[in-house]
C-alpha cells in the first residue's frame, strides 16, 4: 500500500517525509518496527493541500479521507485508505466512516512554533473527544455539546488550519507537523534523506538522528521491554 502511494507522490513530484514511529522503524528495524506496523507522513502544506484534490488520478485501491470526502471523519488531518479492508479502530466504533487499512497524512507547517503546537494540540483534542463516546444516549449527548461549542467539522478544521498557517511568513527556520509535536528546524529536515523500508526507499528528515534523540531520547536504539511495547488493537481486520 505504501509503495504505491509513495509512487504516486513522486510522480507527482508531491514531497512527504516520515514522521514518528515509521523513522525509528527505518532506522532501527529498516521497516515496520514488530509491535507497531502503521505509517505515518507529513507533506508541505502546499503538497499536502495539492494531494486532496487528486483522487481522481490516485489509483483505483486507494481513497483520501477527510471530512470533505467522507462527512463522519472528524480528525483534522488526512488518512489514505486501502479499499475493499477493514481495519476498525475502537474510537471510530460505530462511526459510518470507510474503516479501510490507512496512512495518516500530516500537514507540515512553516513558521510554527511549540506554544502554537501545544495549543493546537489542545484544540484537537478538544475537536476529537466526541469522537470518543459515540454510541448510547451519553455519546449523543456528548456529540451534540461539541457541536454547539465548536461547530460542525467543516468549521473546525478551518479554524485549525487558520491558526496553524497563520504564521506561515515567519521565516524562523522551523517546520511543524502538530501530530506528536513534530518540530524541525529547516537544516535538520532538509534536503530529506532516503533510507531503506522493507523492500522501498522513504524519505526521512535528514538529520534523523538529532531527529530520534529529541523525540525518543538517547537510547532509541535500544528495544523497550516487551510491557512497554504499544500495539494497534484494531476491533477488526479484514484484508
Amino acid at each position: 500500500m505504501f509503495k504505491t502511494l509513495s509512487d504516486f507522490l513522486n510522480k507527482e513530484n508531491l514531497e512527504y517525509v516520515a514522521v514518528g514511529g515509521t523513522v525509528l522503524g527505518a532506522f532501527r528495524h529498516s521497516g515496520f518496527i514488530p509491535w507497531d506496523d502503521d505509517i505515518d507522513i507529513a507533506m508541505p502544506r502546499a503538497d499536502y493541500n495539492k494531494f486532496l484534490t487528486l483522487q481522481e488520478k490516485l489509483p483505483n485501491e486507494l481513497f483520501i479521507q477527510t471530512f470533505k470526502t467522507d462527512p463522519n471523519y472528524s480528525l483534522y488531518f488526512a488518512k489514505v485508505r486501502m479499499n475493499g479492508t477493514v481495519f476498525l479502530e475502537e474510537r471510530f466504533k460505530g462511526v459510518d466512516i470507510h474503516h479501510g487499512l490507512f496512512i495518516d497524512i500530516f500537514p507540515l507547517d512553516e513558521g510554527i512554533d511549540e506554544v502554537q503546537c501545544d495549543f493546537a494540540n489542545k484544540l484537537i483534542c478538544n475537536f476529537s473527544r466526541a469522537v470518543k463516546s459515540n454510541n448510547g444516549y451519553y455519546g449523543f449527548v456528548k456529540r451534540l455539546f461539541y457541536k454547539f461549542r465548536y461547530g460542525n467539522p467543516g468549521e473546525r478544521h478551518e479554524k485549525i488550519e487558520e491558526f496553524l498557517t497563520s504564521n506561515s511568513e515567519n521565516k524562523s527556520g522551523f517546520y511543524g507537523a502538530i501530530h506528536g509535536r513534530d518540530l524541525f528546524k529547516y537544516h535538520n529536515l532538509f534536503p530529506l534523506r532516503k533510507m531503506d523500508f522493507c523492500d522501498i526507499e522513504i524519505c526521512v528528515p535528514n538529520n534523523v538522528e538529532s531527529y530520534l534523540i529529541n523525540k525518543y531520547g538517547d537510547d532509541y536504539m535500544t528495544l523497550p521491554k516487551e510491557s512497554e511495547r504499544n500495539t494497534h488493537s484494531p476491533l477488526m481486520v479484514k484484508l
